[in-house]
């Protein structure tokens, strides 16, 4: 009796303390599989893993990831979402757990991002405009409030955070509205600071739909050029670029006499650098004189100095790798090869490297001016070749731009984007091998605010008014019937 006694309690003890010692399922060990390839690309693949580390150490658990994995999972079927299923993996859960991870560790990064079949999910909060009823008056340094629903409360001072005050245009005048830009989506309330106490207000999200059919459009007044462009995420040899070719002739046209540029960049979510500087050549009235613009393109690459480039030996494989499987021409996957093996024989290991020597100042273009005044209208949406695009301008004269809109996506942090897949779940990983934290734009440009806030503008807009402040700004009323709200 005491043997069965003793070997029951061992069976107790061994369900109690160990109830996940079951053999795992070929697909949990699939799921282990993807985990580590994460962790492998995670920490030899992306450029800010050592920033990340240093400012709050981690550990990449792979047991502590996958049981988080099988709780996503048993809440995904208890709630019935069956979608995105990969080798018996589900697509969410497994996204789930990496962008938990991933938003824990707080990066500055917009480009990282994780995929799904059908989805795609940022780790970092974008920041959202809110509008509100409270308006001021500046007095000296001192924000006064002059309007607002609560009427016993005017004439008292603003006293919370003065970038929560926005300069705005409202009845053909310039005004300052408390606007707060905010981490929350559709946030109903706020809170107001006057006087230095609080008050719960209502606030109002501001957003607006954007029409991306072509990829780039040219109007005009008889003062005004308006450019609206979409995408710099063009394929080479394709309609779109022989579209936005067609464009740029039309801007070079149309340029003379025009007292003001409007460059409409809400919606462009970014891609190659190489057309955001062929618009900006374009906007400088460079035509056929090849010359005078690689002068200008020459003078925007000093752009990319400081910038620092992630070196592993599991980056130059996966390059190789990638040139073969998309058949790139043959001297580039032998230049990308001699790098790997390069690599490989010089026994070095993975770390970062400083391509040019990190700028002091902001760079002065010393050419031709644009006389007419620049005006860019952005949103949440202008990102990363776009905003490389209004940095190119601050550059080429930065007294001679004017922002209009809502703050900018923030997406210039890291450069060299790839995707990963994991082999499994077919969850796809965007990481950057490049920081161009040390580079011009970045750092010395005072309307950008880093990536996750992006460009401020000088002008906020509120209740989708784009045409009424732009007619402020320059006093063409024919642009009524152009500019798109």
């Amino acid at each position: 009796m005491k043997v069965k006694k003793l070997i029951l309690l061992f069976i107790l003890f061994v369900l109690i303390f160990f109830p996940n010692c079951s053999k795992p399922t070929r697909t949990d060990l699939k799921v282990q599989e993807d985990i580590e390839y994460f962790k492998t690309i995670f920490e030899n693949c992306y450029v800010f893993y050592d920033e990340l580390y240093e400012k709050k150490p981690f550990k990449i658990d792979i047991k502590k990831l996958f049981k988080n994995y099988k709780k996503a999972e048993k809440k995904f079927k208890e709630e019935k979402i069956t979608k995105n299923i990969e080798n018996g993996i589900s697509q969410e859960a497994l996204m789930n757990t990496i962008l938990w991870f991933l938003k824990r560790l707080e990066p500055e990064d917009n480009h990282l991002c994780l995929y799904t079949n059908d989805s795609h999910y940022f780790i970092s909060d974008m920041l959202y405009l809110y509008s509100s009823n409270y308006y001021f008056n500046k007095i000296g340094d001192d924000f006064i409030l002059s309007n607002s629903p609560e009427k016993k409360l005017i004439g008292s001072k603003f006293t919370g955070n003065y970038e929560d005050i926005k300069k705005t245009v409202k009845d053909k005048q310039e005004i300052y509205l408390f606007a707060p830009t905010l981490k929350t989506y559709e946030q109903k309330e706020g809170t107001i600071l006057l006087d230095g106490k609080e008050y719960k207000i209502p606030l109002q999200m501001e957003d607006h739909e954007n029409n991306r059919e072509d990829v780039i459009k040219i109007l005009n007044t008889n003062e005004t050029l308006y450019i609206k462009c979409n995408t710099f995420n063009i394929v080479e040899g394709s309609e779109e670029e022989m579209n936005f070719e067609t464009g740029l002739d039309e801007i070079k046209k149309r340029l003379e006499n025009k007292k003001y540029i409007i460059l409409d960049l809400r919606g462009n979510t970014g891609g190659y650098t190489y057309y955001s500087q062929e618009l900006i050549a374009a906007i400088y009235g460079i035509g056929d004189d090849e010359l005078e613009k690689n002068r200008i393109i020459e003078f925007l690459d000093t752009a990319d100095y400081g910038i620092e480039y992630l070196q592993s030996e599991l980056l130059f494989k996966m390059n190789y790798e990638r040139l073969i499987q998309d058949k790139f021409p043959q001297e580039y996957i032998d230049r990308a090869r001699n790098e790997y093996e390069d690599f490989i024989n010089s026994g070095k290991q993975r770390g970062l490297v400083k391509s040019t020597a990190e700028p002091s100042r902001l760079p002065e273009f010393k050419g031709k001016k644009q006389n007419a005044k620049i005006i860019v209208l952005t949103d949440y949406i202008t990102a990363s070749a776009s905003e490389y695009c209004i940095g190119y301008l601050y550059m080429m004269d930065k007294n001679n731009v004017i922002l209009a809109g809502y703050n900018t996506a923030g997406t210039m942090a890291g450069g060299g984007v790839f995707k990963y897949e994991l082999p499994n779940s077919k969850v796809e990983v965007k990481l950057c091998c490049a920081s161009n934290k040390k580079t011009v734009i970045y750092k010395f440009i005072d309307s950008w605010k880093g990536d996750n806030n992006g460009f401020y503008p000088d002008y906020w807009v509120m209740n989708n008014n784009f045409a009424g402040t732009v007619i402020y700004l320059t006093n063409d009323k024919d642009l009524n019937s152009i500019i798109p709200e």
